[in-house]
């Protein structure tokens, strides 16, 4: 039986959860069913230092495309012509990527055309963006695909009168990749860790300023930064000039983000918006308990006061008080643990491609 051709398209592969997600799925379908591609928008060096060597430890092919900054036409005929080549029977788009690729989608007659939308519907893409992905998906036959119950709501909120239902296909993680050390015990001092990219979206500055409220009460806490991105340099001088050097450590981007996690007592994270994060299922996989923002799909995946403490998006004494209760109440800390590891075994990998391979092979068939 001929494989199916399924293309992943991204801007460019960062280190956020889109792309954690698309590399995910390319290294994980069936071999047998499926030949996947990866293809970045934007040139090699645009890539995080973690996906370096993909290519080489999983054998998918990734081709670059070296898009300009900006609005770059230009990609449209580059897509064009790779889609002519290839020939794939799919195209899995994420974040601005299915706006570069509709027109060449059309004109190559590709039958599976699948947008994976990441984040509330509102906030992922810009006004205009939105203004084409609406064609996309009323007319231009792409199928868009929620992270979260929540945010099929924002779809379907967003785009009215879709020509049919949104599928909801949860996000998951290598559970067996990401699990709790064998003796688990707060260290002192506490130790919280937030994975994400230092992107206005992530709220970093809310963080800095939570911990050092937390820290005025409990001066026996760390906080570790892990990410890339825009915003570092900025938050480095904020935590500078809150006397926060010694306590908060900048990572930077690692490969080995598992570590990180199994060296830390509870994972906190300030969003303003979020679709259904991968960052904090790894670390509920790990056992670590979550202080977090009521941001999008967290509430999907933590119960105040069972895995972790919520607060309202951008309530800096809020956040602060959730990482006081966590780091303050050891058997609290213990259960919470509990929970959350077992909370994270309903968002396994392995699941979520399974149900991407049944819509690509439906999608293929025109269906």
């Amino acid at each position: 039986m001929k494989r199916i051709k399924v293309i992943e398209l991204l801007p460019s592969l960062g280190s956020g959860g889109a792309e954690r997600l698309a590399l995910d799925i390319a290294r994980r379908l069936d071999q047998a069913r499926f030949d996947p591609l990866v293809v970045s928008l934007y040139p090699p060096e645009s890539r995080s230092a973690i996906y370096r060597d993909f290519e080489t430890d999983t054998g998918v092919r990734v081709r670059y495309l070296n898009k300009k900054p900006g609005f770059d036409p230009g990609i449209i005929r580059a897509l064009d012509a790779l889609f002519r080549e290839e020939k794939p029977q799919v195209v899995h788009t994420h974040l601005y990527a299915g706006i570069y690729a509709l027109y060449p989608e059309a004109r190559r007659h590709i039958p599976g055309r699948v947008h994976t939308v990441h984040n509330l519907a509102e906030k992922e893409l810009p006004p205009l963006h939105q203004k084409i992905m609406a064609y996309a998906y009323r007319r231009g036959k792409v199928t868009p695909v929620a992270i979260s119950p929540l945010i099929r709501e924002s779809i379907e909120r967003r785009y009215p009168r879709l020509p049919g239902t949104v599928p909801v296909i949860v996000n998951g993680v290598d559970t067996a990749r990401f699990v709790p050390p064998a003796e688990r015990r707060p260290h002192r001092p506490f130790r919280f860790i937030f994975v994400a990219r230092f992107s206005p979206q992530k709220n970093h500055t809310l963080l800095l300023d939570a911990f050092a409220l937390a820290k005025k009460r409990n001066p026996a806490l760390s906080l570790c930064l892990v990410g890339e991105g825009e915003l570092r340099d900025a938050l480095q001088r904020q935590a500078e000039t809150q006397g926060l050097s010694a306590s908060v450590a900048f990572a930077g981007s690692v490969k080995n983000v598992e570590e990180y996690l199994r060296r830390s007592d509870g994972f906190v994270m300030s969003s303003d918006y979020e679709g259904l994060p991968l960052s904090v299922i790894e670390a509920m996989a790990t056992g670590l308990p979550v202080v977090s923002t009521r941001a999008g799909g967290v509430a999907d995946l933590v119960e105040d006061g069972v895995e972790g403490f919520l607060s309202a998006p951008g309530d800096a004494q809020g956040l602060a008080q959730g990482m006081l209760r966590l780091a303050g109440d050891p058997e609290a800390w213990q259960a919470m643990s509990r929970a959350a590891r077992e909370r994270s075994r309903r968002f396994g990998v392995d699941t979520m491609v399974r149900k991407y391979e049944r819509l690509f092979e439906q999608s293929a068939r025109g269906r």
